[in-house]
């Protein structure tokens, strides 16, 4: 699973950082892509910044549901196995108790 620290996520993070500062940009992707850094203005810096950010925020959700997913599945293993632990302890239990009553009937014959 990816990290907050991804790379790509650094990168857009950057971008759009620069975007607030009206800082040039090298890489456009709501708007044609230039050979040289592009300093965006009014409604394509708005419209290039509200792209990257709800980018950004729709990959943390999925970071997010990932995660959930991942803990939801361990805590179900996790009851699996003590489920199945308890049904083993039950299961010597009732082979002891067994080998018990039938010790002591032996030696109810024997004696």
């Amino acid at each position: 699973m990816k990290s907050r620290l991804d790379p790509k996520r650094i990168t857009l993070s950057k971008l759009a950082q620069n975007l607030r500062n009206k800082y040039p940009v090298p890489i456009t992707i709501t708007v044609p892509q230039k050979n040289f850094d592009v300093t965006l203005k009014g409604k394509e810096r708005a419209q290039e910044l509200k792209f990257i950010e709800g980018f950004l925020k729709l990959e943390e959700k999925i970071l997010l549901k990932k995660a959930k997913v991942s803990k939801d599945t361990h805590a179900s293993a996790l009851r699996y196995q003590k489920r199945a632990i308890n049904q083993l302890v039950k299961g010597i239990r009732e082979i002891a108790r067994d080998k018990s009553i039938e010790f002591l009937q032996n030696e109810a014959n024997s004696g």
